[in-house]
């Protein structure tokens, strides 16, 4: 439990939705800090050199101020998860899906990281393993996230590319599959805050799904 508590807390590290940042530690740790050694052999002998890796660019630890500015029932709502019992079959899979993105934004490798992203993103906003998860979840989250139509539109089709590249392991992306990336991550971050604040509203995925494509009736 106290693994899962920390994956929740997590989730609401500054640079948790950021793609190209991850976040190793909890949120006000900083007993251990990603860094990368480079030994250089020189005429007269070797030259050692420490420094943070670049792929942890930006701070990951949450700032006293940032603290202060925390969306607060996001994060009331966030710790009635991490004791399992007596949660519904909506809250756990809220549940899930928080700690899947959580544990994503620990891994070094953006195929790795984007396969969590999106698995994050189905235990909350897929019905079930049948439905065709690349077009239903770019629809669904672009639709929640954004009121605006060709926001909406550019984030749909960020998470369907995401979906094409998850299975793609490669080195180097090119600058506009970072970007789709990148605005999927952002997508799906706050896809899972919107799902937290429904936790106590819904009992299963089905009624909130169901309410996204009705907004009105609920």
């Amino acid at each position: 439990m106290a693994y899962d508590a920390v994956d929740i807390l997590r989730f609401f590290s500054p640079t948790a939705p950021i793609s190209d940042s991850r976040c190793p530690m909890a949120l006000k740790g900083s007993e251990f800090l990603p860094v990368k050694n480079v030994f250089a052999f020189v005429k007269n002998g070797f030259m050692r050199h420490e420094g943070l890796s670049e792929m942890f660019r930006g701070s990951w630890k949450l700032s006293e101020s940032g603290l202060k500015n925390m969306a607060l029932n996001e994060l009331s709502a966030a710790s009635g998860l991490i004791d399992l019992s007596g949660l519904n079959s909506f809250s756990r899979s809220v549940r899930s899906g928080v700690i899947l993105f959580s544990k994503g934004s620990t891994l070094a490798g953006t195929a790795d990281r984007l396969r969590y992203t999106l698995v994050a993103a189905e235990s909350v906003y897929l019905r079930h393993s049948f439905e065709y998860a690349g077009s239903l979840i770019s629809q669904r989250i672009s639709d929640l996230v954004s009121a605006d139509p060709s926001e909406r539109k550019i984030i749909k089709d960020s998470i369907a590319k995401s979906y094409f590249l998850r299975n793609e392991y490669k080195e180097n992306y090119s600058s506009a599959e970072l970007t789709a990336i990148r605005m999927c991550t952002i997508a799906v971050h706050t896809a899972l805050r919107i799902s937290l604040l429904n936790t106590h509203n819904f009992s299963n995925r089905d009624d909130f799904i169901d309410a996204l494509s009705n907004p009105t009736s609920h």
